[in-house]
Order: C-alpha cells, then structure tokens, then sequence
C-alpha cells in the first residue's frame, strides 16, 4: 500500500513539474517581443492584432464538432503552425538588423498565443506538439534572420552577421529552454506519449537543445536554468 502510494504521488508530481516547467518556458516567449517593433519607423511590423488568414489555412479555422470535440485542440495547433510567419527579410544596414529581429518577433505573436494556450490547458500530447512548435518557431527565426542578410561583400556579410548575431541569443535562449523541457518531460512525465511522432519530436528536441547550447553557449540542460525554466 505504501509503496502504491508513494509510486502514484511520484507520477502526479513528475507530471506537474513537467508541466509547470513547458509553461513557465513558454511563457517567456512573450517576453521576446522589443518594444521597437512597434516603434520603428523604418521597418513595417505587422499589428499582432490583425491576423490575415492564408486560405491554405481555412481548413482549420473550423472546428469539427464544435470546441468540445476532440479535434479542437488539433485543430487550433494545426491552425497556429500553418498561420505562423515565415517571412524572410532584405537587410543590407547594420541599422536595419534590431527593426528586423523585433518585426519577426512581433509576426509569431499570434501563432505564440495559440501555442501557450495548448501548453497551458491542453492534454499530455497537446502540450508536446504546441511546446515543440513553439520552440522550432523560434529556432527558425534565428535561420530566417541570417538569411535576410543581403551583403554586396564578404566583408559586410561579416559585418552585418557580427552584429546580427548577440541579437539572436534570446530567441536561442527560448528555444534551448523549451526544447530542453520537452526532453526532461520526456524523462521525468510517465504520461508523455510514446507513439511514433512523438518520439520523433522529443529525440529532434534534443538535438535542437544540443546545437543551440554549442553555438550560443548555453551550457547544458541539466542547468539550474532550464529546470526553473527562467534566465
């Protein structure tokens, strides 16, 4: 009996504390929106409050059986990763890099929002994909950002990605967190799914976690800092 209980209150607490952990990193996302996406004069950032719906995306936008149907959350996740910006830019100014960085920041708004709603109230499987998406949103920003690097000259490529470069680390920083979570939920949730594409999230988060500690030093995901989720 003891032990029965023991095991069960280990299961309840692991969960929560993964839980707790995929939120409280997910949350942080918001805090990468710059004020000066909304200020720049110079760089035309889309209103986070006016959402254009790609009609490739409109297969989504309604929900089979209402919301209490099973396939609402799938539907809101598919709806917030078939809406999420992948605009690349056109920046050949060293001026131009923080309007640049802030705009794409600004453009996931609405697809973070969706995310951090699975995150939050989602099931178990719910929670994984939107952390997931959350996480490679922002690792594709760091690649959307060099690409938008248009350099006449080796040596002003070098330049611009020089000064691109420490404007990339929090965006980095989100990643390596969500992504380190997703992989100590993994670990610790006995709940968390082991179907097939589920594994194939959880091992992709690791490499993430991995490449992004390497090329921006962020340590390990044994951290303090990934465990509190909180820089």
């Amino acid at each position: 009996m003891t032990r029965k209980r023991a095991t069960r209150s280990w299961s309840c607490s692991a969960g929560a504390r993964a839980a707790r952990s995929l939120s409280i990193a997910a949350g942080l996302a918001f805090a990468l929106i710059p004020a000066t996406a909304r200020s720049d004069p110079d760089f035309d950032t889309p209103d986070p409050g006016l959402v254009v719906i790609p009609a490739r995306c409109a297969q989504f936008w309604t929900i089979p059986g209402g919301v209490e149907s099973p396939a609402a959350w799938d539907q809101l996740m598919s709806f917030a990763t078939c809406t999420q910006d992948t605009t690349v830019g056109w920046v050949d100014d060293t001026s131009e890099l923080p309007g640049l960085v802030a705009a794409m920041h600004l453009a996931l708004v609405p697809s973070i929002q969706m995310w951090v709603a699975g995150i939050d109230h989602g099931p178990t499987r719910i929670k994984l994909v939107a952390a997931y998406h959350l996480a490679l949103a922002h690792a594709d920003l760091i690649v959307r950002a060099r690409r938008s690097i248009a350099a006449t000259s080796p040596t002003q490529a070098r330049v611009l990605r020089d000064r691109l470069e420490p404007m990339l680390s929090r965006s980095a920083y989100i990643a390596w967190v969500m992504f380190s979570a997703i992989g100590r939920a993994a670990a610790d949730d006995p709940d968390v799914p082991s179907d097939v594409v589920s594994r194939g999230m959880i091992a992709s988060s690791r490499s993430y976690a991995a490449a992004l500690a390497k090329s921006f030093s962020l340590g390990t995901d044994d951290d303090e800092s990934v465990r509190l989720a909180a820089p």
